[in-house]
């Protein structure tokens, strides 16, 4: 497919020439374990890697109008590792853990996390699409269903500049905790510097503590991944799976959402839905709405958690009076027999709709590869109901 010239491009975008991000951790039980970068550009271009913290730096040169796999060991690409049974460590600052990505032309950068037993994905934001408003959205930690396991609900914080001085204020629910002791409704305070990374996660002894609906507020910009190291979607029905994805800034939500229906699942996924500011009312396919009371906190006044429908899979369009966010979790194969496990997807709303993408396919040129891929297409039908003819 012909690409389209990076200057048609718009801001917010995920396009450009400097990305920094950290990959929440996932579990570690032996075997071989990556995480991939796939990386695309209309052009030929040198392409830098660099974990500043752990002396990791690699230069590729990228293939026009095709995408190159630059693969990165998990103990290069996350703060830290951890079995699936230790504790996370205390939310701290760790020195220069960033991945950092450059290029001297735009680029789009596309994660991939591919462990033994679990697997997921997240789209990388540029700096210049990033902000200093963030509310997390994630899933509860439910592995006590499972026995002897710590697999917490996480978000990680990256600064792109020095001096930067970032506020995280915890939502979750009534039950959760972090592994340093804040509870809901907390705020802790970090000074962080050009690379750094900020990892936060519920406590070993939270069980079913959540991440989502926590606040970060900073003086600068920086980065935020969210996740799960083994998620049930929804939580009451396994099975688990890692899940990951990179937070958009309150200043990149919209009015109306497209929600759509996943191939191959008989039951709609779950969704959780938060507001840019207080007292939003959100309706569905423009029903009667529920009022969002809060900009982020915990779940019930802080955001919304449900079924996208409780009657079938089927596409939704989400609105409010007020900027929303909505995060798609894809449920586990308890809840409708079929095999697919969770994980955690951005909606990004109408109003950053674009006429041009560039589908990147992990997998390419010998890589590991997955045996089906999907795409989903969200058009408006002409008035008799039917596809348009110029789709």
């Amino acid at each position: 497919t012909q690409l389209a010239n990076p200057v048609q491009f718009t801001k917010p975008s995920n396009v450009g020439t400097e990305f920094y991000f950290s990959v929440p951790p996932c579990y570690e039980v032996g075997g071989t374990s990556a995480i991939n970068l796939y990386v695309a550009c209309p052009v030929k271009t040198k392409v830098t890697v660099d974990v500043e913290g752990r002396g990791f730096s690699v230069v590729r040169q990228t293939v026009a109008n095709d995408i190159i796999e630059i693969r990165l060991n998990p103990g290069v690409a996350q703060a830290f590792s951890k079995t699936d049974s230790e504790g996370i460590p205390a939310e701290q600052v760790w020195p220069k853990a960033a991945v950092h990505v450059k290029a001297d032309v735009p680029i789009t950068v596309y994660v991939s996390i591919r462990f033994p037993y679990t697997s997921d994905t997240f789209l990388a934001l540029p700096v210049e699409s990033l902000g200093k408003e963030y509310i997390v959205a994630s899933m509860a930690d439910m592995t006590w269903m499972y026995g002897g396991y710590s697999l917490p609900s996480i978000t990680t914080i990256t600064a792109i500049e020095d001096s930067t001085i970032v506020n995280f204020k915890l939502g979750g629910n009534a039950v959760t905790v972090t592994s340093g002791g804040l509870k809901s409704g907390q705020t802790k305070t970090f000074t962080m510097n050009r690379g750094d990374v900020v990892v936060i996660g519920n406590s070993k002894d939270s069980k079913e503590g959540d991440m989502s609906g926590s606040k970060i507020t900073s003086d600068k910009p920086v980065a935020v991944t969210s996740g799960n190291q083994c998620a049930n979607v929804p939580t009451t029905l396994r099975w688990c799976d890692y899940i990951a994805e990179m937070e958009m800034p309150t200043q990149s939500w919209g009015k109306t959402l497209l929600v759509p229906k996943f191939s191959t699942r008989k039951n709609s996924a779950m969704i959780k839905v938060f507001a840019k500011d207080s007292n939003t009312m959100v309706s569905k396919n423009c029903s009667a709405g529920k009022l969002i009371q809060k900009a982020g906190g915990v779940e019930g006044t802080g955001f919304m958690y449900e079924r996208v429908n409780a009657n079938a899979n089927t596409v939704m369009v989400y609105s409010a009076d007020s900027p929303i966010s909505a995060t798609f979790f894809n449920s586990g194969q308890e809840d409708d027999k079929v095999v697919s496990d969770p994980f955690q997807m951005n909606i990004y709303p109408v109003e950053q709709f674009s006429t041009s993408y560039i589908i990147n396919t992990p997998g390419i040129k010998g890589g590991f590869k997955f045996d089906f891929n999907y795409l989903n297409v969200i058009y408006q039908l002409t008035d008799n109901n039917t596809m348009p003819e110029d789709l």
